[in-house]
């Protein structure tokens, strides 16, 4: 004979299941954060560095899409004094 256990019925098992799924959430909403913050210093980025050095090249794309948002952030620092795009993003 086989038992069925229902495990919202046991409190042990509920509150184990609503912390995974708490802490999931959590870390969801983090990772969203850290995405969009990361998009908006791109963007804004981006805008700074075509109006100060013009159409961007390729290179300075693909290095704006694959940089993290404390990247971006010493990259949008670096801009203040940069004679060039090279100076910022580096040699292509």
């Amino acid at each position: 004979m086989s038992v069925v256990i229902d495990p919202m019925e046991n409190e042990v098992i509920r509150e184990w299941i609503s912390d995974g799924v708490e802490k999931g959430r959590a870390e969801g909403r983090a990772e969203g954060l850290k995405k969009g913050r990361a998009e908006g210093y791109r963007g804004v980025l981006e805008a700074q560095l075509r109006a100060r050095f013009g159409r961007l090249p390729d290179w300075a794309k693909a290095r704006l899409a694959s940089a993290d948002a404390d990247q971006l952030r010493q990259w949008g620092i670096q801009l203040l004094e940069a004679p060039s795009l090279a100076a910022v993003l580096g040699e292509p």
